[in-house]
């Protein structure tokens, strides 16, 4: 390697991942040596047909189910991913009985920092998130959006490198989709972490992603990898994002077809 070049890390990747469940009779291949590999601080995003396992290929990468073939490294070498990762799953899983300030720095008191740190880090996200003033209430309280955005800080609070993200915002109506997007960019920039997204739209993929991979339909391996080179902040109808959006959607579209 030449000097002067300077290399980016991996924080996290995937070697020839495989998994089966088992059935009546035998077992389902849900995933086919599925390889990928995450640059530490980029924004690397799974998206493909539905059912194909990107819940399971993400489960996996948490360190929540083990792969029956393959293994997870992380920039600390081959072991138990959670030290390294947070992983916040489509429900929301707040505590009823927290209020949503409480229920940011859970994290944090199970990791044994100090209380009022945890607090005072919290209530600065609240503001960026649009939460402020509601650090009191209960999850019962809050709209949908409010729950998912508390569920976000909270992950971004659990202090650890790598996030992975379920359909964070798969539940929300349009406008607030759109809105929780510009602010979940605006906080990964600021703070640095290394994402891993899953999502079924293509066009929230394109918006934030630097590294998109398409899996397959089941058993899933990586149909094809786009590296996303638009500068942010992007516009979504920019005619090389539209164009990409297309070229993706058919990509998908066939996969389902002949699944």
């Amino acid at each position: 390697m030449a000097r002067g070049i300077s290399v980016i890390p991996i924080a996290i990747a995937a070697e020839a991942i495989g998994k089966f469940f088992p059935v009546t009779g035998g077992r389902i291949p849900v995933l086919d040596r599925v390889s990928i590999d995450i640059r530490s601080g980029s924004w690397a995003t799974i998206i493909g047909p539905s059912g194909c396992g990107k819940t399971t290929f993400l489960k996996i990468m948490a360190g929540l189910l083990q792969p029956d073939s393959g293994r997870i490294l992380t920039d600390v070498g081959e072991g138990d991913p959670r030290e390294q990762i947070a992983y916040m799953p489509q429900s929301d899983t707040l505590l009823p009985w927290r209020t949503a300030l409480d229920n940011a720095i859970l994290a944090s008191e199970i990791d044994g920092r100090p209380r009022e740190e945890a607090r005072a880090k919290a209530k600065r996200l609240f503001a960026r998130f649009g939460l402020a003033g509601f650090e009191a209430l209960y999850p019962a309280e809050l709209s949908g959006g409010m729950r998912q955005r508390l569920a976000l800080i909270r992950t971004f609070l659990a202090h650890r490198e790598v996030l992975l993200l379920d359909e964070p915002l798969g539940s929300l109506d349009a406008l607030t989709r759109a809105t929780l997007q510009d602010w979940l960019l605006s906080v990964w920039e600021e703070l640095g972490k290394t994402i891993l997204l899953v999502t079924h739209n293509v066009e929230e993929a394109i918006l934030l992603s630097d590294r998109i991979h398409l899996l397959s339909a089941r058993p899933a391996h990586v149909r094809k990898e786009f590296t996303v080179e638009f500068p942010r902040p992007r516009s979504r109808t920019a005619e090389p994002l539209v164009k990409l959006k297309g070229e993706i959607l058919d990509l998908i579209h066939g996969e389902a077809f002949n699944a």
